[in-house]
């Protein structure tokens, strides 16, 4: 989706990929995460392997007892474009 091999996707922090913006948010969800609670819906923007931003929304639950996070991305920049428009024309 964002266009980075497997080694560079587990090679550095997730985190740098992420928008400056949208980090502080990414925590507080990770931050949820950790503590049990599901994430649904949570979008942030990730810097694709051409420098460019992509919007992605998340939906994840993590399995507390084998610590693992199950998680699944869908990119909604073009939905999240179309609302930015339909909202300036409001």
């Amino acid at each position: 989706m964002l266009g980075y091999s497997e080694f560079e996707l587990i090679s550095r922090p997730f985190l740098e990929m992420v928008h400056e913006e949208d980090r502080s948010r990414t925590l507080g969800a990770m931050s949820a995460l950790h503590e049990g609670l599901p994430v649904t819906r949570f979008r942030n923007r990730y810097r694709n392997s051409v420098g460019d931003y992509v919007t992605l929304e998340w939906t994840a639950k993590a399995v507390q007892d084998e610590r693992i996070i199950f998680a699944i991305a869908c990119d909604v920049s073009a939905e999240e474009a179309i609302e930015k428009v339909q909202m300036m024309q409001a």
